[in-house]
């Protein structure tokens, strides 16, 4: 009897050692090959509901621009690869059991990335495709009209370009609505959503929230869809802009209320979104057109709290030669503040502190105009 008892002490020292074995080894791979490149370093984030990411681990890429990761899921979650030193990234879904097989090109790691491995995978890659060709379509319109802009020759096609980006727009929503509707249930459709504006699609959104809880009714991203869903916006046009102190390139705090008395655009911003480099222009016109009255202009990075992030948030800032006020955000508060939840968002704040205006009629070749109702009411 001792011994019988002996024998399965001795095999369940075991079998605890091989399942602690296999926790560290990790119930996910993620094998990934990127073409082009024979070293470097990948690095693997999650990607959680709030918008700050948590880097997981850093491997070597071997000879034939291959890596592997295992890491532990006990849901279903949003990841992130990219090089160490680049920020273009592939976001990918993984659960317990899966091995994501991804291949990438390096010198256009997203747009080249293709992703196997799971069904939602597969169709997180058909709407990244669709979205990528849209982007690049309106990305065409307006390099065409920044080019005739460029020889005075752009109000001859300003009424022409508007209405092709609109059809760009509206074939852009057709799309995602439909794609979710499809399969209102998968998890991909959080993605989706960054696409649609909420206040516009509020069915769209709930229906998102509905049939996503069914099949992950703990994941956090299901718990932040639901909140945000049940609150109406904290900011809207009447209320006092929230304060909040943070450094420039310089490392110098700054703060909202240093900048009490003028009129200031808040420009929420992050240096991986294109849409956002793609504003800077339309930025500086602003800047330069009002730039002798009563006006400032701010723009907070929302990136990766690393001093390699903070490197390329600077070099972007020269790049662009951007001449108003550049500010980093290294924790989430003043995006809690303001409640951002997309990149970039523009808010116009009055010499009193109350925000005026918000939204996409601050972005483009508009937002001359949309500030000038209430800068000496031009316009």
């Amino acid at each position: 009897m001792k011994k019988s008892l002996l024998i399965i002490s001795i095999f369940s020292i075991l079998l605890f050692a091989c399942s602690e074995e296999k926790f560290k080894e990790g119930n996910v791979t993620i094998n990934v090959t990127i073409k082009g490149i024979t070293s470097g370093k990948l690095i693997i984030e999650k990607l959680p509901a709030g918008p700050k990411t948590i880097q997981l681990d850093t491997v070597s890429i071997n000879k034939e621009g291959k890596a592997t990761f295992k890491i532990n899921e006990n849901s279903a979650a949003f990841y992130g690869v990219y090089l160490s030193n680049g920020k273009d990234e592939v976001k990918f879904i993984a659960e317990a059991g899966n091995t994501i097989n991804i291949v990438a090109d390096a010198k256009a790691l997203s747009a080249s990335a293709k992703i196997t491995g799971s069904d939602e995978n597969l169709r997180l890659d058909s709407l990244t495709s669709f979205l990528i060709a849209s982007r690049l379509y309106r990305d065409s319109i307006i390099n065409a009209y920044q080019k005739a802009e460029a020889k005075q020759m752009h109000y001859q096609i300003y009424e022409s370009t508007k209405q092709l980006l609109s059809v760009a727009d509206r074939k852009k929503e057709n799309f995602v609505i439909d794609y979710i509707t499809k399969n209102p249930g998968q998890l991909t459709n959080l993605i989706a959503l960054n696409s649609l504006e909420r206040d516009k699609n509020k069915n769209i959104f709930k229906i998102v929230e509905q049939n996503i809880s069914t099949k992950y009714p703990n994941s956090e991203y299901i718990l932040s869809l639901k909140s945000a869903n049940a609150k109406s916006p904290y900011l809207s046009i009447g209320i006092k802009a929230p304060d909040f102190a943070l450094p420039d390139e310089n490392g110098e705090t700054k703060t909202l209320s240093d900048y009490k008395g003028k009129y200031v655009l808040l420009d929420f911003w992050a240096t991986w979104c294109k849409p956002c480099i793609q504003e800077i222009p339309h930025l500086t016109r602003a800047k330069n057109h009002f730039g002798n009255k009563n006006f400032e202009i701010i723009s907070i990075c929302v990136d990766r709290n690393t001093e390699v992030q903070k490197s390329i948030w600077k070099k972007t800032i020269a790049k662009h030669n951007t001449n108003w006020t550049q500010l980093y955000e290294e924790s989430e508060m003043t995006l809690r503040k303001y409640k951002i939840s997309g990149f970039p968002t523009l808010i116009l704040i009055n010499p009193e502190g109350i925000i005026v205006e918000i939204g996409d009629n601050l972005r483009g070749e508009n937002n001359i105009n949309a500030i000038s109702k209430f800068i000496n009411n031009e316009g």
